[in-house]
């Protein structure tokens, strides 16, 4: 019940990870661009941090930039897995029911068979043993 409500929303989160990323990335480049130009006013300290925090900043933001295209790929396979899942599952939930479908018509032949057989007649026991055998071979081998 719960697992749709995960489901949907990892999704959603994965659609909106790469516009989120690529916006703190230009936000992050901004920021440092921003700290290196004050830096450059500022002769203290103070200027000498906001430097290099700028320079962390700047390349912080590209290499997450970076990261955009192998998370793309990962996010294709993973809806390639995806979707091969549910199509290698529905075939066999097909399968499965075909084969449910053809076994219960084998039980009732085999229950029809035994209604109409007279212990008496040989002949009606060779049937339905046969019919049994038949039935027996299909389901177990």
């Amino acid at each position: 019940m719960y697992w749709h409500v995960i489901r949907e929303r990892c999704a959603v989160s994965f659609d909106y990870y790469p516009a989120d990323c690529s916006d703190l990335s230009q936000a992050e480049n901004e920021m440092g661009r921003f700290l290196k130009q004050y830096s450059l006013e500022d002769k203290t300290q103070a200027g000498k941090i906001m430097s290099a925090v700028g320079k962390a900043l700047s390349s912080s933001a590209q290499q997450r930039l970076t990261l955009l295209s192998p998370l793309d790929r990962v996010h294709q396979e993973v809806k390639t897995f995806r979707q091969q899942a549910i199509s290698d599952t529905t075939n066999t939930v097909k399968i499965m029911e075909q084969g449910r479908t053809e076994y219960r018509g084998a039980l009732l032949w085999m229950k029809n068979v035994s209604e109409e057989l007279d212990p008496d007649t040989y002949k009606q026991l060779e049937k339905f043993r046969c019919v049994q055998a038949q039935v027996i071979h299909i389901w177990i081998f």
